[in-house]
């Protein structure tokens, strides 16, 4: 059974959420049976979303030296629990001592298993401008995402995320969303942010979605050689 390496603060109430849905998918029959996990949090690192369209101060620093930390440590499988972070995963690739799963590219396996063609893309305005899923996307696959008003509304709702407020709420108001003509003929929705997987059930509750935080934890359990739960 391999170590794990989690970098997790961004932000961090998804990182704890996604070391949860980690746990909950191992098949474990006791204490034993759970993988070694390092989940380093730093949530003094500059916004990623500022640096990637606004100019703002790099995070590249802090992915280094979370990554040195984690090679300190020995890990064998190393993951960052963001969509939005993976436009720095080669940073991280060029430092880490260990393989990188790598989030956008499950999603991507994911959409291909279920063979879903006219996708909706719901992630931050960086994930979405920066293009970060389409190149893991299997071939023929159509991508919708919203247009810049309902963006901006989508951004206003992650970050009300990570500001710890009323899930039951935000679910609403993110289900308000995509119930407008923009979405019509989208057959799957891609959870494309980790902060969405808090009201992934209620989202799938009445919709097709892909849950890009339970895609992160199964491709880091297999890689990790740790068995899983279907």
């Amino acid at each position: 059974m391999k170590t794990i390496g989690l970098l997790a603060a961004f932000g961090p109430v998804a990182g704890a959420h996604f070391y949860t849905r980690l746990l909950q998918l191992v098949d474990a029959q006791s204490d034993a049976d759970y993988p070694a996990i390092v989940l380093l949090s730093r949530p003094d690192i500059p916004d990623r979303i500022d640096f990637l369209l606004h100019d703002g101060p790099s995070p590249v620093p802090w992915f280094i030296e979370m990554t040195q930390q984690l090679n300190a440590l020995h890990v064998d499988v190393i993951a960052i629990a963001s969509a939005t972070s993976h436009a720095f995963l080669p940073d991280v690739e060029k430092v880490s001592h260990a393989p990188a799963v790598n989030l956008l590219a499950a999603v991507g396996a994911e959409v291909a298993r279920q063979r879903a063609r006219r996708i909706g893309l719901l992630g931050t305005s960086a994930s979405v401008r920066l293009h970060l899923y389409e190149p893991h996307l299997p071939q023929g696959s159509t991508v919708t995402s919203p247009p810049e008003a309902v963006q901006t509304e989508l951004d206003r709702i992650i970050y009300a995320f990570k500001r710890g407020e009323s899930t039951a709420k935000l679910a609403i108001e993110l289900l308000a969303l995509i119930d407008q003509p923009w979405a019509a003929g989208i057959e799957t929705w891609v959870l494309g942010c980790t902060e969405l997987h808090l009201v992934a059930a209620e989202f799938q509750a009445t919709h097709r979605a892909i849950d890009s935080v339970d895609c992160l934890a199964r491709a880091v359990l297999e890689a990790a050689d740790i068995p899983m739960l279907p």
